[in-house]
């Protein structure tokens, strides 16, 4: 993978190409905060949690859950991306973000992303039944296989261009372990990608436990009700 070129935006590391995604995200990540603060309103609390957050992107988000005190994982598959990210999160590595330069899916491997530059958000996986490959090859993870069983999982963030699905299906065990509140994006691209019609479709089958709590522009957030 070639990295791009970077440069500083009001303090940020950012890919040099990119006109759309930033101001996006900053908008995003300025409501998501105080979205995050209803559901887990005692500080005490996030310092005792995790949080699983993908795309990491350029780190925006997996900052703005460590300076609320949790502990993050996050995931960022493409290489001038994560370093963005690693620099964008210096303050908090080692102590509460753990980067990984990874996608997220069902099974451990190999996998092709499709770069946009001029939009750094809207990179995606291919799906595994897309035939010849066209684009990056990128590292697959499962959750399941780095978050350790002694974490207390209290919410998974995923806004990873219609691999949603594909994330969840490697996270089976912390999902039934912790019952983590889920917060997704589902702007239809799952089918395209995962090959099921939407995120909240496939869980009302895998898991029916859950069930929407509140809708945010293209987010879904998802409580486990018994």
């Amino acid at each position: 993978m070639r990295y791009r070129a970077k440069g500083l935006r009001d303090g940020d590391l950012w890919p040099m190409a990119d006109v759309a995604c930033r101001p996006a995200v900053l908008a995003e990540v300025a409501e998501a905060e105080q979205i995050a603060l209803r559901y887990f309103p005692d500080r005490q609390d996030r310092q005792a949690a995790t949080i699983i957050q993908a795309g990491g992107n350029c780190g925006v988000w997996p900052r703005m859950f460590a300076n609320m005190g949790f502990t993050v994982h996050t995931f960022e598959p493409d290489d001038t991306n994560f370093a963005c990210l690693v620099h964008n999160c210096a303050a908090h590595l080692g102590d509460r973000i753990i980067p990984y330069m990874a996608a997220l899916t069902g099974e451990i491997g190999w996998g092709y992303l499709r770069v946009t530059a001029d939009n750094v958000g809207a990179h995606y996986l291919e799906s595994v039944h897309s035939g010849e490959p066209e684009g990056v090859r990128v590292r697959l993870l499962t959750l399941d296989s780095v978050v350790t069983p002694s974490e207390r999982v209290v919410m998974i963030q995923l806004d990873v261009e219609g691999a949603e699905v594909a994330a969840l299906q490697g996270a089976e065990a912390i999902i039934d372990r912790h019952h983590p509140l889920l917060w997704l994006e589902d702007k239809g691209l799952t089918r395209m990608v995962s090959g099921h019609s939407s995120s909240e479709s496939w869980l009302r089958k895998e898991w029916p436990q859950y069930r929407v709590v509140e809708r945010i522009r293209k987010d879904i957030i998802l409580k486990w009700v018994e």
